[in-house]
């Protein structure tokens, strides 16, 4: 439903002129039939063409330039690039966080839920040597993080993490 009507006919607009000259903003609504004849759609299209145009293109080089960097980057102690790492989930080696910085850290957030820390199941040898009070004190902080973000699923899985460390 169109709510805006042909400032000469009244028929449904569908060209819709902004002007702004010397800070005075004017709005014309056309038809399509009126703004063919006055000319208007004229002079604008080909204008939004090349504007598009440039647009695609710069948005399209972008996209090159992000590939070659993201493969040109490799590890320098096992050589494995960020697609690697990501494809299998683990870092090949201890300088693999490192050489991947930003995309690393984010790796790591998405795994672990959005904590920076390891808040997965902790293995029964290390039971007693790791501070559960800290990861319990961590996970209460994400799980308010998720519901003001309204990230409910994810505060449903971190909920059920703290009921089973603080029953463990």
């Amino acid at each position: 439903m169109n709510k805006y009507k042909c400032d000469i006919c009244g028929k449904p607009a569908t060209v819709h002129i902004t002007k702004i000259v010397n800070g005075q903003k004017s709005v014309v609504h056309l038809c399509q039939d009126c703004a063919a004849s006055s000319g208007a759609a004229g002079e604008l299209v080909p204008q939004i063409q090349e504007m598009e145009k440039a647009f695609l293109e710069n948005a399209v080089s972008e996209a090159r330039k992000e590939v070659s960097e993201e493969t040109a980057q490799t590890c320098p102690g096992c050589g494995s690039s960020f697609e690697e790492i990501e494809k299998s989930g683990r870092f090949h080696c201890p300088k693999c966080a490192e050489a991947f910085g930003d995309k690393a850290l984010t790796m790591i957030r998405q795994m672990q839920g959005g904590a920076m820390r390891h808040i997965g199941k902790i293995p029964k040898k290390f039971e007693g040597k790791i501070d559960k009070g800290a990861v319990i004190a961590e996970l209460k902080i994400e799980l308010e993080r998720a519901i003001k973000q309204e990230r409910y699923e994810e505060a449903a899985q971190i909920r059920d993490k703290l009921k089973s460390l603080q029953k463990a």
